[in-house]
């Protein structure tokens, strides 16, 4: 197996491991560019793991992965928060938008789809986003 992490600002799922959990089930994902950034919620690589056995999830804007990256530690140490927040505040707007759309939609699967929607926009709005690393395996 081949792993590598992933330089991220945006909100953490890995904080609430179920929640995390259930979006990669549902297959949850979306991604808008804004002002030449990818923002996204994705899966990297179906069987990725960020610890243990909680399946890797990106909900922010992948900055850059340290796979055969010299300049991943300059990286990573010469960005700052307001270089994304406002670009990120606008994608979470999106991203809510695009939930409350596709909520309710699937009767295949039931309660639990529309509850973890309602959780994912309770997670957004309930903690702040940061700078993390999400590991990636393939």
């Amino acid at each position: 197996m081949y792993t590598y992490n992933e330089f991220v600002f945006g909100q953490n799922l890995f904080l609430n491991k179920e929640l995390n959990l259930r979006v990669h089930d549902f297959g949850l994902e979306c991604r808008y560019n804004i002002n030449g950034k990818k923002f996204q919620l994705d899966h990297p690589y179906h069987g990725g793991q960020v610890a243990g056995d909680n399946l890797s999830v990106i909900l922010g804007h992948s900055i850059t992965d340290d796979d055969n990256n010299p300049e991943y530690i300059n990286t990573v140490r010469n960005k700052k928060e307001e270089d994304y927040i406002k670009d990120y505040n606008e994608f979470v707007k999106l991203l809510k938008e695009e939930l409350l759309t596709i909520k309710g939609t699937n009767e295949k699967m039931g309660e639990e789809f529309d509850k973890t929607i309602d959780d994912l926009i309770e997670f957004l709005d309930s903690t702040s986003p940061g700078f993390y690393t999400v590991e990636i395996s393939s």
